[in-house]
């Protein structure tokens, strides 16, 4: 009975009292509960759980607006490596090489590359010769004469482009000649500066009548060889660059 009447009265006191203002249940030391903000120095805080005081959960209320972006936050460690994948499919096969260069080389200089034709294409080379010998510009190989007057090549000799001769009242004194077939064409650009979109605009003869500085050559096998004077030894040679030409 007196349980009851201390919940009543208790009631009755937390009936008078905004829950908007209150924080705390407080007890004084007759049994009297108070409800207010803050308990006072000879009151005790109670605890509504403990009571059975609470009421049941309210609804959820609405979703807040969403807060501002924060800052990022700063990289993390690498992570370690990961393992090798799998070898991937092969490829395709390749067109079938052309057999007949297979065996094409650089026998005065590097290779540079392949010209459209597939064709090995030569860095400059550099070579002296003595007058009337005779030069096959594919393979670079000379063919040397022993009579210095006589154009020894044309006596059994198959596979050779040019050669030169000494004119005595010219200077220098190296004049190109070449075999039937082969065709050459003087050039007034430096060795360097030519290039085999020059061809098209030079005009081509069997011999060449005046000094050797530069020409451009054409062989029997259709392709076309820069030549450029270096030097001469009086009397015995010609030193000459030479650089097969990829003519579009």
């Amino acid at each position: 009975m007196a349980r009851t009447t201390g919940l009543v009265a208790m009631l009755v006191l937390l009936g008078g009292v905004s829950g908007a203002e209150a924080q705390a249940l407080c007890a004084n030391a007759s049994g009297s509960v108070f409800l207010r903000t803050v308990c006072k120095a000879n009151e005790t805080t109670i605890d509504p759980v403990a009571l059975g005081l609470t009421g049941p959960a309210g609804p959820a209320g609405p979703q807040g607006a969403m807060g501002p972006q924060g800052l990022a936050g700063a990289d993390g460690a690498e992570g370690a490596q990961g393992p090798e994948g799998p070898q991937g499919p092969q490829g395709a096969q390749g067109t079938d090489g052309n057999l007949a260069l297979a065996g094409q080389t650089c026998y005065l200089s590097s290779v540079e590359g392949f010209d459209d034709a597939g064709n090995i294409v030569c860095g400059p080379q550099q070579r002296t010769m003595g007058y009337y010998d005779c030069i096959d510009l594919e393979s670079g190989h000379v063919y040397f004469d022993n009579q210095y007057s006589l154009n020894s090549c044309g006596r059994g000799y198959q596979y050779w482009d040019i050669y030169f001769i000494h004119h005595s009242n010219s200077s220098p004194h190296a004049f190109l000649r070449a075999k039937t077939g082969v065709q050459i064409a003087y050039s007034t650009e430096t060795f360097d500066d030519i290039t085999g979109a020059d061809v098209a605009s030079l005009s081509f003869g069997s011999w060449a009548s005046s000094p050797f500085s530069g020409a451009v050559i054409r062989t029997t096998d259709n392709n076309y060889f820069k030549l450029g004077f270096v030097s001469e030894i009086i009397p015995g040679g010609v030193t000459f660059r030479w650089q097969r030409l990829d003519v579009p």
